[in-house]
């Protein structure tokens, strides 16, 4: 039987053709492998850049809210004092002086706040 045998010859095609396909498939999973971690690798880049990013972003934010916060205590406090050395009836009086003196902002302070609370209670 030898190689003239057409048995052999497609056992030896068949056996030469799945090596040949063995190899191709470890390639293309290698491939596939080193193209999946340069992926994984510029995820994180990716992700470090936006974590990075955003860090600035909220310090910014923080930052900017902690100084509102301490202006909006400083006039709180300020507020606090007046009420407490003035008591209520002298701050009617100084708020009718502030709408005498300002008819149409105190308008439109009133319309907006009538609108808030309607809202409110709807």
């Amino acid at each position: 039987m030898g190689s003239q045998d057409p048995a052999y010859k497609t056992e030896s095609a068949t056996a030469y053709g799945q090596g040949d396909i063995e190899q191709k498939a470890e390639h293309a999973a290698e491939t596939a492998s080193r193209k999946v971690k340069k992926m994984g690798e510029r995820s994180q880049s990716v992700i470090s850049d936006v974590k990075h990013k955003m860090g600035d972003n909220v310090d910014k934010a923080m930052h900017a809210t902690a100084h509102r916060l301490e202006r909006t205590s400083h006039h709180l406090g300020k507020a606090a004092t007046y009420l407490h050395e003035h008591g209520s009836e002298h701050l009617a009086h100084d708020m009718g002086n502030v709408i005498r003196r300002n008819p149409k902002q105190s308008m439109i302070v009133g319309v907006v706040l009538g609108f808030l609370v309607g809202r409110m209670f709807r």
